[in-house]
């Protein structure tokens, strides 16, 4: 029997009987009820208003009659509002970056500067940069600015403004790139779109700060802003920061 017929046929016999009308589970189309099967329209119910997934979709208004009683049709429209929601979020854990540092590609955009290279790796790239001293941490610094040094060849980081290298234990942990406005990526989303491709990164950048774009992977941390004249870029080794604020709160311990 169509939904229509059936529902109008139950409606009729509990008004007969003088019974409010309340739509069962059954009265849907298998569709609608294989997504609820084995609940209670109580249970559904529960389910669903107790979560916070659930008020935040449905409003008081939706749930609840004028007279304060709970809605049949409002709560089978909030209930399929939470699975929505429920869909989301899967579809949100399936777009995380899964990604390692060791399956990022050379980038050209990266100049072949990666984390994990060794101090002496980096002084053959960039032999009149200086390296400062290493701390009771193991960090060490490196400031690159092409454009404050005359001897530099500038062919080798062509469109960076400036160059920041963090080091632990003498192996790069995080790299930071800020752009001048001659760089080929103008703007943040540009930018985003740009090194995805080239790294291979998944579609899964979240809002940072004011116009920034984040991305968090599976040990790294990458993001992007608008700094000056350009756009920056921040790599960051997590497992490297891990063990800096392990050993920073290990020194802060009487």
């Amino acid at each position: 029997m169509p939904y229509r017929t059936t529902q109008t046929a139950n409606e009729g016999e509990r008004k007969a009987r003088g019974q409010p009308y309340l739509t069962k589970l059954r009265d849907f189309p298998r569709s609608l009820r294989n997504h609820a099967e084995g609940l209670s329209s109580k249970d559904s119910h529960s389910i669903v208003f107790s979560s916070r997934s659930g008020r935040r979709a449905c409003p008081r208004s939706l749930r609840l009659n004028s007279d304060g009683r709970p809605s049949a049709v409002g709560g089978l429209l909030c209930f399929l509002m939470f699975l929505l929601c429920c869909c989301a979020n899967v579809a949100a854990q399936d777009n995380r970056c899964a990604l390692k540092l060791g399956d990022l590609p050379d980038a050209p955009e990266l100049f072949g500067f990666r984390p994990g290279q060794t101090t002496l790796q980096i002084k053959t790239r960039l032999p009149r940069a200086a390296i400062g001293k290493e701390n009771e941490l193991g960090i060490s610094k490196m400031n690159v600015s092409p454009d404050f040094d005359p001897l530099m060849d500038k062919s080798t980081l062509q469109g960076v403004r400036t160059l920041s290298i963090d080091f632990l234990d003498g192996r790069v942990s995080s790299l930071w790139f800020g752009y001048d406005n001659t760089f080929k990526w103008k703007t943040v989303p540009d930018f985003v779109r740009g090194i995805s491709r080239s790294l291979n990164l998944p579609d899964a950048w979240q809002p940072w700060k004011t116009r920034g774009q984040q991305l968090k992977c599976a040990d790294f941390e990458l993001t992007v802003t608008f700094v000056a004249e350009g756009p920056s870029f921040h790599l960051v080794d997590e497992n490297a920061e891990q063990t800096v604020n392990a050993r920073r709160q290990a020194a802060e311990e009487p």
